[in-house]
């Protein structure tokens, strides 16, 4: 499956190990000195993204990775840049640049950060996961403690 993602953006491969539905990156020292040693760890190295019913979902440092390797990109406005950083879509009028007309797509500020990525619709972009995200769910997780 991050096969079938990563190929929506790009034709470059990325190395990765799979554990329990969740994928990471792994120096090839690091994967050739577990499999030396017999080690079989549920958790290595960055994580890529994971399997949630049935469905493939990204991880922030697949998304950079991809960005360096794709031309398949929407860059935005500052304060579009604000906005889809708190979690909301970007208004149509807000696109300085893209490359492309439809689907999904790897959203930038102007200077070429990757911020996250989303779908294009008539209306603008659709965001679908964004560098805030991580913020809102601790913000969160920690109001129920």
């Amino acid at each position: 499956m991050i096969e079938n993602f990563v190929a929506l953006f790009t034709d470059e491969h990325i190395t990765y190990v799979e554990r329990t539905n969740r994928f990471f990156f792994v120096p090839d020292d690091v994967l050739s000195h577990e499999e030396k040693n017999g080690l079989k760890t549920l958790s290595i190295g960055l994580p890529l993204g994971e399997i949630k019913n049935t469905e493939f979902h990204p991880s922030l440092p697949l998304l950079s990775w991809i960005a360096e390797h794709s031309t398949h990109k929407v860059f935005i406005t500052d304060k579009a840049t604000w906005l889809f950083l708190c979690g909301r879509d970007v208004p149509k009028d807000a696109i300085i640049k893209t490359y492309v007309e439809y689907g999904l797509v790897l959203v930038q500020n102007k200077e070429n950060e990757n911020l996250g990525y989303g779908k294009i619709t008539p209306k603008g972009i659709r965001n679908l996961l964004d560098r805030g995200d991580y913020l809102r769910r601790e913000r969160k997780s920690s109001r129920t403690l």
